[in-house]
C-alpha cells in the first residue's frame, strides 16, 4: 500500500503524499516516468519485448533498454531469446519464464532513469543468487535514484541504509 501510494496509484488514507515537492498523484503525468518507477506485481502485454520495457516512452533510448536490461540481469538472456528485443511475448510473459517476466518489470522500472525507484517484492520471487546480484546493482552508487524496496529477504534488509519495520505484529518494536 505504501509503494502504491507513493507511485501515485492509490490516494493516502490520509494527509499528502510527495515526491519531489509534487504530490505523488501527479508526478508521472508530468514526467514520462523519470520521476517514480514502481516495480510489482508482473503485467505483460501483447507486443515486443522491447515495447514491454519501454511501453513506447520516447524519452528512453536504446542505450537506456540495455542499461536496464542489464540492471535487471536480462540483457545476456534477451540475447539468446528467439528475435532478443523483437521477441513476441503473450500476456503471461510466454516465451520468457516467470523469473524473467520479474525481472522484465524491474527493467521497465530502471529503464526512464526514475529519481525514485520502487521494488515491491519483486526479488523475493527471484533465486536467492540472482536476487543478490539485482540487489547490488540496484543500490550501486552510479545510479540517479533513491531506492525504496520492500522484502523479507534478510540479507537485503541487513544491507540497507534504513529499515521500516511496516509488520502487524503487536510485538514489533522497530
Amino acid at each position: 500500500l505504501l509503494l502504491q501510494t507513493m507511485a501515485g496509484l492509490r490516494d493516502p488514507h490520509q494527509g499528502l503524499c510527495e515526491i519531489g515537492g509534487v504530490d505523488s498523484r501527479y508526478s508521472n503525468r508530468f514526467a514520462d516516468g523519470s520521476m517514480v518507477g514502481l516495480a510489482s506485481k508482473t503485467e505483460i502485454f501483447h507486443g515486443t519485448l522491447q515495447e514491454n520495457v519501454t511501453l513506447n516512452r520516447l524519452s528512453i533510448h536504446d542505450s537506456d533498454l540495455r542499461h536496464a536490461l542489464q540492471v535487471a540481469e536480462l540483457w545476456d538472456e534477451v540475447l539468446s531469446i528467439g528475435r532478443g528485443l523483437e521477441t513476441h511475448l503473450q500476456t503471461d510473459g510466454y516465451p520468457l519464464s516467470e523469473s524473467q517476466s520479474v525481472r522484465l518489470m524491474i527493467a521497465r522500472a530502471v529503464a526512464s532513469q526514475p529519481r525514485l525507484l520502487l521494488i515491491d517484492g519483486c526479488l523475493d520471487k527471484l533465486s536467492p543468487e540472482l536476487r543478490q546480484r539485482i540487489w547490488n546493482n540496484l543500490k550501486s552508487d552510479a545510479h540517479p535514484w533513491t531506492l525504496i524496496i520492500a522484502t523479507h529477504d534478510v540479507s537485503i534488509l541487513n544491507d540497507a541504509d534504513k529499515r521500516i519495520d511496516l509488520s502487524l505484529s503487536k510485538h514489533s518494536h522497530h
